[in-house]
């Protein structure tokens, strides 16, 4: 008997409500998920894209090439990475959810435990959840974001690797509004900064979702005055990265990022990198919200991970003509300084989805038949 289709619907007051109705191979789930917020259709016209977004291009004379080697992470140790980051010395692998979140490994890339048990328990997390890791009074914590039940938790780290499950060092959760899409941890302020279903391109709100401050626009947003701001949100999600006060934004679906600092007066715009807009048709039902993709539309940054003292974004540039996994799989990742400038470029022999930067090493994931974590060198320069 067959299956019915799968149905994508997006409501107030709701980022997105997903229905899957078909049974995948778990490679198929990973590529699925990542096309849900895509949806292949028509795209907007780009005859108006001649200025503002040429202006400013991903050109760099200096390039690096990056040679991986294997590490005993690989094969049926990992499934189909979401994430990857280090805390502390330990790396956290987001595998897609089975009865847990992430694995957990040392120093040396050996197996500990499993993290995050999925559940509608108190300690309980549902798929997707994100983590950020951060100190706090000297001590080395995590917060959980778990958007769908609008809740985020602080792990202490040092308990939860030596109980080996997550201890949280708080008793209530950090709440937030359920438009949110992303968000950053401000331990300095205790407050969160979030990009969502809002009127302005960021949002600082303190513990229990109180709006502190909304400022920036979103990337080409005068080229998009008929489309709501509810379905720019759609279209130019994307993924944070933070070092002490300075934060990145990147956007997954076309080549854009934007650097935010904080001053004693609040969270401002340093720089933004606008170099093309995406193509997307807007959904037209006032309270459904979607940016569906077009297939010509080629995307932006995949990943984005910092440093103290740089920004590296892993960069697709390939549209989704040629299927879904291959755009969203790349060897490029351009650099950029705190303040915003494009340095370099690093080419690797590898094409990996997702990566992170420890201790002067990147460490990427090889989508393959035989799956693989792999790390290189990064040049001093």
């Amino acid at each position: 008997m067959k299956t019915p289709p799968t149905k994508i619907i997006v409501k107030l007051p709701i980022c997105f409500i997903i229905f899957i109705t078909n049974i995948f191979h778990l490679k198929s789930i990973f590529y699925f998920f990542l096309a849900l917020s895509l949806l292949f259709t028509s795209c907007i016209s780009s005859e108006e894209d001649k200025g503002l977004y040429k202006k400013i291009a991903l050109e760099v004379e200096k390039s690096d090439t990056l040679y991986c080697k294997p590490t005993k992470i690989n094969g049926n140790k990992i499934g189909r990475v979401m994430m990857m980051q280090f805390v502390g010395a330990n790396l956290v692998v987001g595998d897609l959810p089975k009865d847990y979140l992430f694995k957990v490994y040392d120093q040396d890339l050996n197996y500990l435990f499993d993290l995050c048990k999925i559940g509608e328990g108190p300690n309980e997390y549902r798929f997707p959840t994100f983590l950020q890791a951060f100190y706090k009074e000297g001590k080395l914590k995590v917060k959980a974001f778990n958007p769908s039940k609008a809740r985020c938790d602080e792990l202490d780290w040092t308990q939860t690797i030596s109980t080996k499950s997550a201890v949280l060092s708080l008793k209530s959760p950090i709440v937030f509004n359920t438009q949110v899409q992303k968000f950053v941890y401000l331990p300095e302020s205790n407050e969160l900064l979030s990009v969502g279903l809002f009127p302005k391109r960021y949002r600082v709100s303190d513990s229990i979702g109180n709006t502190k401050q909304e400022f920036g626009e979103y990337p080409f947003q005068k080229d998009f005055k008929k489309i709501s701001f509810e379905n720019l949100a759609m279209a130019f999600q994307g993924d944070f990265t933070k070092n002490n006060n300075n934060i990145a934004f990147s956007v997954t679906n076309s080549p854009n990022i934007d650097f935010i600092t904080s001053t004693p007066k609040g969270l401002v715009l340093k720089k933004q990198f606008h170099v093309r807009k995406p193509d997307f048709q807007p959904s037209s039902n006032p309270n459904e919200f979607s940016a569906a993709i077009s297939t010509d539309n080629k995307m932006g940054f995949l990943d984005v991970q910092s440093d103290k003292n740089y920004v590296y974004a892993l960069y697709s540039g390939k549209d989704l003509q040629k299927g879904v996994s291959k755009a969203f799989e790349s060897n490029i990742i351009y650099v950029f300084n705190w303040s915003g400038d494009l340095l370099r470029r690093f080419v690797l022999d590898l094409q990996i989805t997702k990566f992170c930067i420890n201790n002067n090493k990147l460490y990427g994931f090889v989508d393959s038949v035989n799956p693989q974590i792999v790390y290189c060198d990064l040049p001093s320069f």
